[in-house]
């Protein structure tokens, strides 16, 4: 009787093993993969701890370069102001005295400096180098207010010109003018009013 139950104790025993051998490599492959799920983890947590420090820096560097626009813009109104200020003011003509005979007792008036008279050019030019470089800033503000959604031009205006003061009413439409010509920005219907949209 038991020679004939040794084999089937023997089949039985062989299973066991191949069940405990297929069981254990199975775990090794789980904890194995696990592992690496781990390591890939880490390395995602990592890129995106950088990411976020890196985002962190531009946003600063960002907002340093947008406060150092507003100094330069402030600076420009500035300058502006006072050029109106100096061309309002009238020119003063040299004197000029015609002297037929020497005398000691006659007195020559001299002609006034004209270093002031040059200065409003100069000012002038000045300027008008920054206006040439304020212009495609002032277009460019346009368009990122624009943005996604749109405005109406009264909008667009009460935000360029009012609220930030960038330039005055007829500068503004001529930029939204050019805008138009360089085919930066179109008219659109939306509900039952018109607005501007970036292309």
């Amino acid at each position: 009787m038991l020679r004939k139950l040794i084999p089937f104790l023997k089949k039985d025993e062989e299973r066991w093993e191949y069940l405990d051998n297929s069981l254990t490599s199975a775990f090794g492959r789980i904890r194995q993969d696990t592992q690496n799920l781990f390591s890939w983890i880490s390395y995602f947590h990592q890129h995106l701890t950088d990411h976020r420090a890196e985002t962190h820096h531009l946003r600063q560097k960002f907002e340093e370069q947008n406060k150092h626009i507003i100094y330069l813009h402030n600076q420009v109104m500035e300058l502006e102001r006072k050029l109106e200020k100096i061309e309002s003011k009238p020119v003063p003509q040299p004197q000029i005295v015609h002297i037929s005979e020497p005398s000691s007792n006659q007195i020559r008036t001299e002609p006034e400096p004209i270093a002031n008279l040059r200065r409003p050019r100069f000012e002038e030019k000045v300027l008008s180098r920054i206006r040439t470089k304020k212009k495609p800033y002032i277009m460019q503000k346009i368009l990122d207010t624009i943005g996604e959604e749109g405005y109406s031009t009264k909008e667009l205006e009460r935000i360029i010109v009012e609220e930030q003061q960038l330039c005055g009413r007829t500068s503004f439409y001529a930029y939204i003018k050019e805008l138009r010509l360089k085919k930066q920005i179109s008219v659109k219907e939306k509900e039952f009013d018109k607005i501007l949209v970036r292309l």
